[in-house]
């Protein structure tokens, strides 16, 4: 693409929150960009840090950076007030949200656009990583496009582990903004992408895919990743619960179903992290299981492969006793199969 100015405007939509040693970084990822027709927003989500300085910093020397402070509400709150902004002042044919304590390869949005605009697609979609030491060099996890209509990309969602974090986050997207006209992400949530974005990807008619890494995302002690077991990880199965419903209501039954396997293998992993915590009796009611049920599940979700790597990760102890229950089993399986 050599003449980037003649494709759509973007808007680059940032949540700021207490991130002042990495908001910089993620700001001149956006200023390096060779695709130049954009618009920065950054949401100072009521930082007591200095973030909203440095932001306000910014502003005064790139005339395409627009500020909004505001009060304190969360992430979904300052994603939802960019795209109220946008939308209300007519500016951005595209949306794209990147997390200010990660940052963008500086071709980022014009490898987007460029796949975007070439295969005439709703949704572009690239690679992310952690890796940075190559980060100079396009990493990439294959080679090319691949095209997907919205059903296709909704089912990687539930139903391929490599391409779940691709494609339930709302970062390493770039989005029709009119997709997100009636779409908010919900208030005060843990994990506000699993409640949204098979929402968008679903109003899409078609979405490419790019093999090239160029989203880069630090793995902070302090990220949902990387904090330890609480109850309000549940939310991800309420987010869950609300995809199957949702693709039911959309007669959409077999997204609907992988929905479902994917809250009973949630459901299995909370149960033994709760125990792991010493906090299974504080659990929801409803999200209650003993640890065997929990193992069963999985058993009868993802075969006898994953379920001994399961207890591996979590429950390693148990690893004997499984193998014995199991052999337990197909003995009965195998008298069973002889009287019949």
């Amino acid at each position: 693409m050599k003449t980037s100015d003649i494709y759509p405007s973007i808007s680059v939509i940032i949540p700021v929150y207490n991130v002042e040693k990495y908001v910089s970084k993620c700001i001149s990822s956006i200023l390096n960009q060779t695709y130049k027709n954009y618009q920065l927003i950054l949401v100072d989500d009521g930082s007591t840090d200095t973030s909203g300085t440095i932001c306000d910093e910014f502003a005064c020397v790139d005339d395409r950076i627009e500020v909004i402070h505001k009060e304190n509400g969360g992430l979904s709150d300052a994603r939802n007030k960019g795209i109220d902004w946008c939308i209300d002042k007519g500016i951005g044919e595209w949306i794209t949200f990147i997390d200010s304590d990660d940052f963008v390869h500086p071709q980022f949005l014009e490898k987007m656009m460029e796949a975007a605009v070439s295969t005439n697609s709703d949704v572009a979609v690239c690679g992310m990583t952690s890796d940075f030491e190559q980060w100079n060099v396009i990493q990439k996890n294959f080679d090319g496009k691949k095209i997907y209509n919205n059903k296709e990309a909704c089912l990687f969602i539930y139903t391929n582990e490599k391409q779940h974090a691709t494609y339930v986050s709302a970062c390493a997207k770039l989005f029709k903004t009119s997709l997100l006209k009636n779409i908010r992400f919900p208030y005060g949530k843990l994990y506000e992408d699993q409640f949204t974005t098979y929402k968008i990807i679903y109003k899409a008619t078609k979405i490419v895919e790019i093999g090239d890494k160029l989203y880069g995302y630090y793995m902070r002690d302090s990220s949902i990743m990387h904090s330890p077991f609480s109850l309000r990880c549940y939310e991800n199965l309420e987010a869950c619960t609300q995809a199957e419903l949702f693709f039911t209501e959309h007669g959409e039954f077999k997204i609907a179903e992988e929905a479902e396997k994917k809250k009973k293998m949630i459901t299995a992993r909370y149960a033994i992290s709760a125990r792991k915590y010493k906090m299974y009796n504080m659990v929801p009611k409803k999200y209650r299981m003993m640890f065997f049920k929990a193992v069963y599940i999985i058993y009868n979700t993802c075969g006898n492969d994953y379920c001994e790597f399961f207890l591996a990760q979590y429950y390693p102890r148990f690893i004997k006793l499984y193998s014995y229950v199991k052999k337990v089993l197909c003995v009965k399986d195998r008298g069973r199969k002889v009287n019949e």
